[in-house]
């Protein structure tokens, strides 16, 4: 069979590979703390847009698809931000 593959295609693959495994144990081993969850979040954001930049995927798609990515880290870091906020002022409460 040939390779049609070039060198920096199979790259993208190896990545790609790493980045799924690197999910699934972050995802295994992450405490349910709020900085973990934008860390899972991102390192699936990347997979996920990787994963379509591996598979050629139309422009269009991907362009939506990072603007998903980025309302979701977004919507994750205020999360982060609030529920810290809501902590903070539920301990100083008399």
């Amino acid at each position: 069979m040939i390779d049609r593959l070039t060198p920096r295609r199979r790259d993208r693959y190896a990545l790609l590979l790493v980045l799924i495994l690197l999910t699934i144990v972050s995802i295994s081993i992450s405490e349910n703390g709020t900085w973990s969850r934008v860390s899972t979040t991102v390192l699936i954001s990347a997979t996920v847009l990787l994963a379509l930049r591996t598979s050629n995927a139309r422009k269009i798609t991907i362009r939506i698809a990072l603007v998903v990515v980025i309302v979701g880290i977004g919507f994750a870091a205020y999360g982060v931000f609030c529920l810290a906020t809501f902590t903070h002022r539920r301990l100083q409460a008399p």
